[in-house]
């Protein structure tokens, strides 16, 4: 389950809405994504139902919000539901040398770097962009801070803060993507919707603390307190009062940024994916077996 889209009627994500509960139909926004030009969500949620009852799937959800979803879902009635996150390449997002991994970005080597990352940098609602617009301009402005922007549209970010910005572009080799991670002291996802986003994990597997918005299943990687710092979604005083603590507070960065290390290893590793998704497989393969 990337999403919630197997179990609505057109939406990946469901917001405020209940309706994929009992049969959607009657849409509140058919321009989310993916957008419907006519409302058939209720036709499309008996179609969904219909298919599932007949070929009784086995769900597998990423992360513990999207596994209680599913179990909630009477699209999924009577499926098995499993959780297994995502995994990513631990040997390729690593702690490396920050000041290499700066000086190859562009970025100052005396400086505190801030990490912001999505597809579509600015102007994203998923993806907080207004609450984090909020929260940078509820702290003060210091030479010896950079908040780093990767995502289309970075430059923008220029014209929306007095924070200086290095806008980083967007980053489509995985190597650049492991290196900004690296590069930065703490990276921060102030989404507002999300299932369990690759970008918390890449940055805890490169040892940099994470300050987030507790949204979906976020908090399956962003343990508050050891791994980084969670606060309630879109609250923009609370993440900009996090971020504070964490720029002024070395020894605790360090201290999260070990314990996210040691998570990602345990938890998110591609190959403690692999072992598991084929655990499951034999496991089915024996219930089958006549």
């Amino acid at each position: 389950l990337s999403d919630m889209w197997p179990m609505t009627g057109h939406c990946a994500y469901s917001g405020d809405c209940g309706k994929w509960r009992t049969g959607c139909g009657d849409c509140p926004d058919l321009a989310t994504y993916p957008a419907l030009a006519v409302d058939t969500t209720a036709r499309l949620w008996r179609m969904k139902r219909r298919l599932w009852r007949a070929v009784r799937p086995t769900v597998v959800a990423p992360s513990s919000w999207t596994e209680r979803l599913a179990r909630e879902s009477p699209l999924f009635e009577g499926a098995a539901v499993h959780r297994i996150p995502n995994g990513i390449d631990c040997a390729l997002f690593r702690p490396r040398d920050r000041a290499r991994a700066r000086a190859a970005l562009g970025l100052p080597a005396d400086a505190t770097v801030v990490l912001f990352s999505a597809h579509v940098a600015i102007d994203n609602p998923r993806k907080g962009t207004h609450v984090l617009e909020r929260a940078l301009a509820r702290i003060p402005p210091r030479e010896d801070l950079v908040i780093a922007i990767a995502g289309e549209r970075a430059e923008d970010w220029r014209a929306r803060t007095t924070h200086r910005i290095a806008p980083l572009g967007y980053l489509d080799d995985p190597e650049d993507i492991a290196r900004a991670n690296a590069a930065a002291d703490i990276a921060v996802l102030p989404s507002t919707v999300e299932n369990l986003p690759n970008t918390a994990i890449e940055a805890l597997a490169c040892a940099t603390p994470v300050v987030a918005c507790e949204a979906g299943g976020m908090a399956d990687a962003v343990i508050d307190g050891e791994t980084g710092v969670l606060v309630p979604n879109g609250d923009d005083a609370a993440l900009a009062a996090a971020l504070a603590r964490l720029i002024d507070d070395r020894s605790t960065r360090a201290r999260m940024g070990a314990a996210g290390r040691a998570l990602a290893l345990r938890e998110f590793d591609r190959t403690v994916e692999a072992r598991r998704f084929a655990a499951l497989y034999e496991a089915l393969v024996a219930e089958r077996r006549p």
